[in-house]
This record gives structure tokens, C-alpha cells and sequence, in this order.
């Protein structure tokens, strides 16, 4: 993933590199609570996430790259926005998604920490 990252920053713009950059800070921010198994996170948001890392976000950005560089912010398809914007309109939804499951993630850290706390007040009121 950082290695398509990197090629593809050259060639992009700056809302699109941004929305990458966003991308990876979310992955980033959720590796270390992806492992973790709840009812809020279920084997569906894994497989999400994974298919994000593996195709979704490469895909779109390989697509994009294969638009000639000087027709990326022209609209060549009738009725379909130019190169630049369509690649923009897939990270925003990619990142939309990744964000949701974040929340997931944290609402189950939240619920964890919630959980000690009613513990530890069962066992200081004895």
C-alpha cells in the first residue's frame, strides 16, 4: 500500500493525495485494535478493510493513473465527471467507510474501559 502511495503522489493533486494521506492515517490509527474480536466489529468490517489495503483504494488509483495526464481534469465521458474528480469521489466514499469502522473499533475500546471501570467499583464498595 505505501508502495502505490508513493508512485501515485507524483501524479496526483492535492485533494487526492490528501484523501490518501487520510486513508492511510486511519489504517494507521487502527492497527493495533483490528486484532481485537467484539460484537461491534464484525468479520465483515475485517474483510472490508483488508479488500481497501489489497484493491479497492489501488484499484481506483490505478485507474486513475491510466488516464493520460493531460485528460485527468477533462470530462471525457459524457455524463461522468473528469478523471480528477471521479478518482476524488471514490476516496471520499472509501474513506467514508474506513472512518465507520473505525468508530466501531473505538466504540469497543469504550465499552472495554467502561467494563473495568464498573469492576473496579465492584470491588472497592465490598
Amino acid at each position: 500500500f505505501d508502495s502505490a502511495l508513493e508512485k501515485a503522489a507524483a501524479q496526483l493533486d492535492d485533494d487526492n493525495a490528501t484523501r490518501l494521506l487520510a486513508i492511510k492515517a486511519a489504517f494507521q490509527r487502527m492497527g493495533p485494535l483490528v486484532a481485537v474480536h467484539d460484537e461491534h466489529f464484525t468479520v465483515d468490517d475485517r474483510m472490508y478493510l483488508r479488500e481497501c489495503l489489497r484493491r479497492y483504494v489501488p484499484d481506483s488509483v490505478q485507474a486513475y493513473l491510466r488516464v493520460p495526464v493531460g485528460q485527468r481534469s477533462e470530462i471525457l465521458l459524457t455524463d461522468q465527471p473528469c478523471a480528477q474528480a471521479a478518482l476524488l469521489q471514490q476516496l471520499d466514499l472509501l474513506l467514508a467507510e474506513i472512518l465507520l469502522r473505525e468508530k466501531k473499533l473505538g466504540r469497543n475500546a469504550a465499552e472495554l474501559l467502561v467494563r473495568q471501570q464498573r469492576f473496579l467499583a465492584s470491588k472497592t464498595s465490598r
